[in-house]
């Protein structure tokens, strides 16, 4: 076993090496109520954490998912919480970032 690399905790979420991931099961309704809402909690929380949305739709049954090439967000506990009190804390989580995301 080799280990390449250590980070502190509280340095990982707004390194860049870990996504918001957002999921979003609502209906369209509401969603599209919802949406001004997360746009604005995102815009007040800037950082390096890359966005990714998962929609789930009913209908179709497979969630698509989106990564943000301009967003990125402070994975903060305030944003989280702020995100966590608008969508459910359940639909939301802190990802390790694949290789393809910007740092």
């Amino acid at each position: 076993m080799f280990l390449d690399e250590v980070s502190l905790m509280e340095e990982l979420p707004n390194s860049g090496e870990m996504t918001l991931q957002i999921t979003l099961i609502e209906d369209r309704e509401t969603l599209k109520s919802k949406l001004s809402q997360i746009k604005e909690t995102l815009a007040n929380h800037p950082g390096n954490a890359p966005l990714e949305l998962r929609l789930n739709d009913n209908e179709n049954g497979s969630p698509i998912r989106m990564r943000s090439k301009t967003v990125s967000v402070d994975p903060s506990p305030e944003t989280l919480e702020e995100l966590g009190e608008l969508l459910g804390q359940t639909q939301l989580k802190l990802v390790k970032s694949s290789n393809n995301t910007r740092r």
